[in-house]
């Protein structure tokens, strides 16, 4: 039997069940040409030799004789072909080494789609690919420097230990005379564009689109500071990832930025703030108060505008600062800012700044090699995803298993710390499996992750009185303690370091 009749039989409904291996193997949906689909081809060929005396498949030794030979030169040709896989190889080897040997690494035929199990990768292709406006040469290369500059922002939320992300936009006229804050990095993209109208009902859309007018046309004064409040909740946002699931906020993020001429330079801190403690911190810069369960809208249009010769707020670290004052005062004395981050590990990563966007040589050569791709393989629309894809598996499986070796920024770690040879460490349905769970402002992870202070039932919370004054009500959430006035006062002047009923401290 000819290879020919081998491909033909897999159209056929007859043929024998042992057969089918051997038809799967060779009817899967074709790699592009690489040297890898070349040496498949010759293992194929070995087939050939060993069927050409066949006269029927029910010759059932000779069948799994070349089944056997198959799956052992698939075997080798998979080993040898990641192997030769490194930070030197282009974006399309790792493509075609998908393409030709997902099963192996254990994902699926369309592992392109970064989906494991019900759970997707926060990361959108979906949306990426609608920012590609067309199949020119300048189209493809704006999208190449907008998704790589994507890529990056995914990696430093989802994959590095920094809880700090610097962003800067600055004044740009539109054709028609109008003008807009735009990102340069981004090949341009306007603030307005950044955020959709269907986030928490188009609040967060309305309060973009003021700060850039203000901005824009100078109704602030330089050096006015904007703060933004995105607290962590259970609710959908009303964003969906590209399977449809429902995007949910299970971190804070604390937005802060300061008008520098026509620029606004800003920084984003993703922390484990309680509403609470949003709330507070509310009142002390806008004196607006935010009633328990008012619905998370009113914490993003509660925008703090600050004056810095006004007052003793006059940097994004003075913000820092009370939120740090607030964190501390409502929860025992805790100096966390994230998790095991401190607000000391904040102030260091914003006087870095864009400096944590230097990854490693070994990270930046990932990122430069799907720029290159994209630009000079003219890989077509559909084959864009995979390139996207596969760079993400690449960091991820960087990330992973660099993961024990990330240093805080405050140990004096320079940048990401990736140290791995090469590409052979875990099956990539590990790594697929590592990146999905992970949660952030894109989607991805767990439907049951939560992440807290420390954990969501140690959550202390501070209500807020029927006569809308500010009322210190602290209470712990693993029991069912509750301060009385004197004890909020120790735990706000930090003689009460811990919880007097259950004993529950954030250290």
């Amino acid at each position: 039997m000819s290879m020919q009749e081998i491909r033909s039989s897999a159209v056929r409904t007859d043929r024998p069940r042992y057969f089918e291996p051997l038809v799967a193997l060779t009817t899967t949906r074709p790699a592009r040409e690489s040297s890898v689909v070349h040496r498949a081809d010759e293992a194929i060929l070995r087939i050939d030799s060993v069927l050409g005396s066949m006269q029927s498949p029910r010759t059932f030794r000779k069948s799994a004789q070349a089944i056997s030979i198959y799956e052992e030169s698939h075997k080798k040709l998979h080993e040898q072909a990641k192997l030769k896989l490194s930070f030197e190889s282009p974006t399309k080897d790792y493509v075609d080494f998908l393409n030709t040997f997902y099963k192996e690494e254990g994902l699926p035929q369309d592992w392109q789609s970064l989906q494991y199990g019900n759970i997707q990768v926060g990361f959108s292709m979906e949306g990426q690919m609608n920012l590609l406006k067309g199949d020119d040469p300048e189209s493809r290369r704006v999208w190449a420097k907008q998704t790589r500059q994507d890529l990056q922002g995914f990696v430093i939320e989802y994959l590095s230990p920094y809880i700090v992300y610097p962003w800067h936009h600055q004044k740009k006229e539109n054709p028609d005379g109008s003008a807009n804050l735009v990102d340069a990095r981004y090949g341009g993209k306007k603030m307005v564009d950044t955020v959709s109208k269907s986030e928490r009902g188009g609040t967060v859309k309305q309060v973009i689109e003021a700060i850039d007018r203000a901005v824009v046309n100078k109704k602030v004064s330089d050096g006015s500071i904007f703060v933004q409040w995105s607290p962590m909740d259970e609710s959908p946002t009303g964003l969906v990832q590209d399977n449809g699931a429902p995007i949910v906020y299970r971190d804070t993020h604390l937005i802060v930025s300061q008008v520098k001429d026509d620029k606004l330079d800003g920084i984003t801190i993703k922390t484990d703030l309680t509403q609470a403690e949003c709330r507070e911190m509310i009142r002390i810069l806008t004196g607006r108060v935010i009633p328990v369960g008012a619905p998370i809208e009113d914490y993003i249009k509660a925008v703090a505008l600050i004056d810095p010769t006004k007052g003793r707020i006059s940097s994004m670290k003075d913000v820092v600062s009370v939120a740090a004052d607030v964190r501390a005062a409502l929860s025992f004395g805790s100096k966390s800012a994230y998790k095991d981050k401190s607000w000391d590990a904040v102030y260091e990563q914003i006087e870095l700044g864009d400096k944590l966007y230097d990854f490693d040589e070994k990270m930046q050569r990932i990122l430069e090699k799907f720029e290159n791709g994209v630009l000079f393989d003219t890989p077509s629309a559909e084959e864009l995803p995979e390139y996207i894809a596969a760079t993400i598996l690449r960091v991820s499986q960087e990330a992973r298993s660099a993961e024990q070796e990330y240093k805080d920024v405050s140990a004096g770690t320079k940048g990401i710390n990736i140290a791995a040879p090469n590409f052979d460490r875990t099956k990539l349905r590990h790594v697929l499996e590592y990146v999905a769970m992970k949660p952030g402002c894109a989607g991805g992870g767990a439907v049951t992750a939560v992440r807290g202070m420390n954990e969501v039932s140690r959550v202390i919370d501070l209500a807020v009185g029927s006569s809308g004054s500010s009322c210190p009500e602290i209470r712990c959430g693993g029991c069912s303690w509750k301060a009385d006035e004197q004890e909020a006062s120790a735990v706000q002047s930090g003689s009460l370091k811990s919880c007097p009923k259950c004993g529950w401290s954030p250290s």
